[in-house]
């Protein structure tokens, strides 16, 4: 996977087309995609943090299910950081 868009070729500006492509990285029931579908929802970004919570994952499963989004081209570094509950900063994923 390159860094700005799924293996799979999709058709540009055709929300379908990607999402079809998507779903062939994606398998159906795995972690990857919930997180990938919760991530949609975040318009904002979000740290790792709050996908562990929001999702009730496992950080340790979490966290490198996460980093195959990114590594997909799915998912970036928004470039800002946001306060984790103790108080250190994290990045903040985004959608690409």
């Amino acid at each position: 996977m390159t860094a700005t868009q799924p293996t799979l070729p999709f058709v540009r500006g055709s929300d379908t087309s990607r999402a079809a492509a998507e779903s062939m990285i994606l398998p159906a029931g795995s972690q990857r995609r919930r997180i990938y579908l919760w991530a949609c929802t975040q318009r904002q970004g979000f740290t790792d943090e709050q996908m562990v919570d929001a999702l009730k994952l496992n950080p340790s499963s979490a966290r490198p299910r996460r980093g195959e989004l990114v590594e997909g081209g799915l998912l970036k570094d928004s470039g800002k950081r946001a306060a984790t509950k103790s108080g250190r900063q994290a990045i903040v994923w985004a959608m690409r």
